[in-house]
Formats: C-alpha cells, structure tokens, sequence
C-alpha cells in the first residue's frame, strides 16, 4: 500500500472528479514498473458555504410552519466557482424539538433563479400545524460530499388564533456568554394567562467550554421551562417567572454533557411587542440555589435582566 499524505489540491474548483487519481509502479529490483489507469477513482472538493434560516419564525397554531434556509456560497471561504445544486445534490435536515417531542423533515437544496449570478440556492418544507407552545428550530446539511457549511439555528412558537397570550421567537444580537463565531442568543416563548398558566420557553446560546477533563469544545446551552409560576406587567412590560433544566449539547456530535446540565432552576423573562419600535426581550436564570446561572443583560432591583432589541423574528402580545 502506498500512501501520499498532504496531496494539494490548489487550483482546482469545488466539485467532484472522475478518474481524478492515477497512480504507476515505479519498480523494484524483481518487478517492473507499471503504467496504470484511473482504476475508476472519484475526487469530491467540497463547496465552503453558509446556512441562513429564512423560514416562519411565527405561526398561529392553525396554519403549519414554512422552514427554508437560504445557501450562501459566497463567504470568505467559498470557492469562487459555485457548485451547481441541480447536478450535485445537497439535502438540508431540520430538527424541531418543543412540544412533543423531536420532528424532522428533509429537503433537497435547489437553485434560485438568479444562480448564475450569486450562487444562491434554498431549500423549503412546510409542516403541518404545531400544537401550542415553544420550539428550538436547527438545520444542517446532511447525504452530502459537496458542500461544507456549520449549522443554523432560530426559535418558532406556534401561538393561539385568539383569545389572551403572548407569544415570540427570534434572536438577540449578542449574548454575553456567547463565544464562537455565531454570537446571538435564541428565544421562543408562548404564555397563556388563567386561573393557571399555560405555556413553554425555550433559550440557547453556544459557547466553548471544559466538558470535562480538560476538553474544549463548542457547546449549545439550552434552557427549556418545566412549569410557569407568575405572569405579570400587562401589556407594557410582560414579565415571566418560572422554573426550568438546562442542558449542554455538543455542538458537532449532538452529544449531550449530563455532567453540566442540572434542574430546578428558576427564570425570570421579559418579552415586550414593541408595535411600531424594536421587539424586546431579556431574561436571567438562576440556580436552585440562587446564584445567577445566565443573563442576557444587567441584573435590575428585581433581578431581571435588561432587554435587549431583538435582530430576527418577533414578538406578539395580546394580553
């Protein structure tokens, strides 16, 4: 067996080769050398690219959703020659957890119309209608050798036709804690007043971080609510308190860190519809201790965090 380690492939396109790889003997004291052919070898030369979710954030709970993400082939690290979606395919996996469970569904990237000139491709499915509550969205690529991308990942809430509520989902600029490339803190929220509240939160932001023994690795903390205690504010300021488990996911692998993750914690929320302003939103969580676990802000008399203006979808109130 012979093996060429650190072969280069500078100067060749993103795409994939037929019979690319030749190899020849070049002989020894009792063999001859040898000319030999391709032996039907395949090269691929992966496409560097850039997931952009461009689907519902927001969607009443009697019309299902539309998840899209738009495909980005002209990032710093892209080859400028585009990969052609209709002749090489890549397929983009949507995980929804919230509610119920876990749902998935697949859809095959295609070309824009304007491909041409940009690049551009997406990939769409619709879901049927969602039950009430909050959901974390992610999408990746996946069934592909041609394009290299990092994961998208946004909020969806799905929220009464009617009656009292308030529900949102969307994205903050920056988390604090926030410490890899992708920077933004990811909420969704749905709360029902009554005699006893109804609803569910979710929040995530991805940092680095010990998983133990010394390994670094990216990491997605995730804070999903258990119950809702208070709804309060009104209107103008809503605000919720409740208790919630925290986990951490591995990034890369999906593995979750049991060793990081705890319960029996508690948050305090604020979301507020800014109409014809900025949608706002802030929340800290705390240990079952007590002790500050996560803010999205400073800590006010009360020690709910400051809110922030949200950069991606929006928040509805209608209580």
């Amino acid at each position: 067996m012979a093996i060429w380690v650190g072969a280069s492939v500078a100067g060749m396109h993103a795409g994939d080769y037929v019979g690319a790889i030749q190899a020849s003997f070049a002989g020894d004291s009792t063999h001859s050398p040898t000319q030999t052919g391709p032996f039907g070898s395949y090269l691929v030369i992966a496409q560097i690219g850039a997931l952009v979710y461009a689907g519902d954030f927001y969607v009443a709970d009697t019309t299902g959703p539309n998840l899209s993400v738009a495909v980005d082939q002209r990032t710093p690290a892209s080859d400028p020659q585009p990969i052609d979606f209709s002749t090489r395919p890549v397929w983009v996996r949507f995980e929804i957890t919230g509610p119920g469970g876990l749902i998935t569904a697949e859809a095959r990237v295609t070309d824009d119309s304007d491909w041409s000139s940009t690049g551009r491709g997406h990939a769409s499915v619709s879901l049927p209608a969602l039950s009430d509550g909050a959901y974390m969205l992610r999408a990746q690529t996946e069934f592909t050798q041609f394009l290299v991308s990092e994961d998208t990942r946004v909020g969806l809430v799905s929220a009464p036709a009617k009656g009292a509520f308030i529900a949102g989902a969307g994205a903050i600029a920056a988390d604090p804690s926030a410490s890899t490339g992708d920077t933004r803190g990811y909420f969704s929220l749905e709360f029902t007043p009554g005699r006893s509240i109804d609803g569910s939160m979710t929040y995530s932001y991805r940092t680095r971080m010990d998983v133990g023994g010394g390994a670094m690795r990216d990491v997605d903390v995730l804070v999903n609510s258990v119950d809702v205690t208070t709804l309060n504010g009104g209107k103008s300021t809503p605000t919720a308190i409740g208790h919630f488990s925290v986990s951490v996911v591995d990034a890369s692998t999906g593995v979750v860190y049991s060793n990081l993750g705890f319960g029996g914690g508690t948050f305090r929320l604020t979301a507020i519809d800014g109409g014809k302003q900025a949608d706002l939103f802030g929340i800290a969580v705390y240990r079952p201790d007590g002790s500050l676990f996560h803010a999205t802000g400073a800590l006010d008399h009360s020690g709910d965090a400051q809110s922030g203006a949200i950069v991606s979808g929006n928040i509805v109130s209608k209580l």
